[in-house]
């Protein structure tokens, strides 16, 4: 068993004060330099958790947890792979490294001590999400393919099939245990999204013209993810069951919904003319908003790359570039004003409207 440890090197939080006038959003800096960050993801409380990719290595090695005031890592399977790629509203981790036998299990962090959850199928496994319920799913790999596996909170495991496939991967589930993710008939055929419910798979993406991916689901069953175009290209959607999706970035030449809250707000990365990718805001009705022009001129932040997760209270976070810092760094964007001070002045507001009417 692996216990949490505090890093000695704090990563340092850098609340950066904006006093610039038409910022929107608050950035903090959550990671090191010289590791790059990769898999930010945010729960409704404002605790992250983050991989780093180990220094001239190509693969991800090391998990944290950052919960305002401490960071701390999660530990290691014995192996030098180790992602986390999933964290609920309770505080539970999900992820899956590498043992010493090089084998890859799925893992689960909670209440500070790191369990191995063993291979699940006779290759290994991948655990990629968790519900608030503690529901985790993953893929179960298998000469080459892999289906989709759903391990219940009390332990049981369910293995759910391709609709007719050759390899199906899983990428969210929410509370009601509706499973998304991606499919393909053959080896060489193109990842077609797709929804499942009690283990009934459904097609979402076009089956032709390119590969569609469903990413995300909210508990109000709302679907994000990337579909293709008439050119190919893959952008950022909201999947309409029926074979339908709405382009959510038609103007970009590639990009990508990513993360979804449970008031419809979507986050992802948006690139223009083949170039870089851009964090960005997505919605239904408006065009796309680069997250970097809601942040401060001011703020060190040289370039927001991914928008990888947002919660209920809207903060949102992702990978970019910090100065002149080298790899990518994580982030965590808050509103302005914040939540709580928010609540606190619309309370002091109504207070005060209360004893003008005695």
């Amino acid at each position: 068993m692996h216990y949490m440890r505090f890093i000695p090197f704090l990563i340092v939080s850098i609340s950066l004060a904006l006093s610039a006038a038409g910022a929107d959003y608050k950035i903090e800096l959550l990671s090191p330099s010289g590791r790059s960050a990769t898999e930010v993801l945010i729960n409704k409380s404002g605790s992250v958790v983050f991989t780093l990719a180990p220094e001239e290595a190509k693969f991800p090695g090391e998990a944290f947890l950052w919960d305002g005031d401490t960071t701390t890592s999660l530990g290691s399977l014995g192996g030098e792979l180790f992602v986390a790629t999933g964290i609920n509203d309770g505080g539970q981790i999900v992820g899956y490294g590498e043992t010493t036998n090089r084998t890859l299990h799925s893992f689960l962090f909670t209440t500070g001590q790191l369990q191995d959850l063993g291979p699940i199928g006779p290759e290994g496994s991948v655990a990629r999400a968790i519900n608030d319920l503690g529901d985790i799913v993953g893929e179960l790999p298998a000469n080459g393919s892999a289906t989709v596996f759903l391990r219940n909170a009390d332990g049981a495991v369910d293995e759910i099939g391709p609709p007719h496939g050759y390899q199906t991967l899983a990428f969210g589930v929410n509370d009601l245990k509706t499973v998304v993710g991606t499919s393909r008939m053959t080896n060489v055929g193109s990842f077609v999204a797709f929804v499942s419910r009690n283990q009934q798979m459904t097609q979402l993406g076009p089956k032709e013209g390119g590969e569609s991916i469903a990413i995300a689901i909210n508990d109000n069953e709302q679907i994000v993810g990337i579909a293709p175009t008439s050119a190919g290209a893959g952008h950022a959607a909201y999947f309409v069951e029926g074979g339908l999706h709405i382009d959510l970035a038609s103007s970009s030449f590639r990009s990508s919904a990513l993360a979804i809250n449970n008031s419809g707000t979507i986050v992802g990365s948006i690139e223009y003319e083949n170039g870089m990718p851009h964090a960005a805001l997505f919605s239904l009705t408006a065009d796309p908003v680069l997250l970097q022009d809601l942040i401060s001129p001011q703020s060190g932040w040289t370039a927001l790359f991914n928008a990888t997760g947002v919660n209920d209270l809207g903060q949102i976070v992702g990978t970019g570039k910090f100065g002149n810092q080298p790899g990518l760094r994580a982030f965590l964007m808050t509103p302005i004003p914040e939540p709580s001070s928010l609540a606190l002045v619309l309370g002091t507001t109504l207070l005060a409207a209360l004893r003008r009417r005695r």
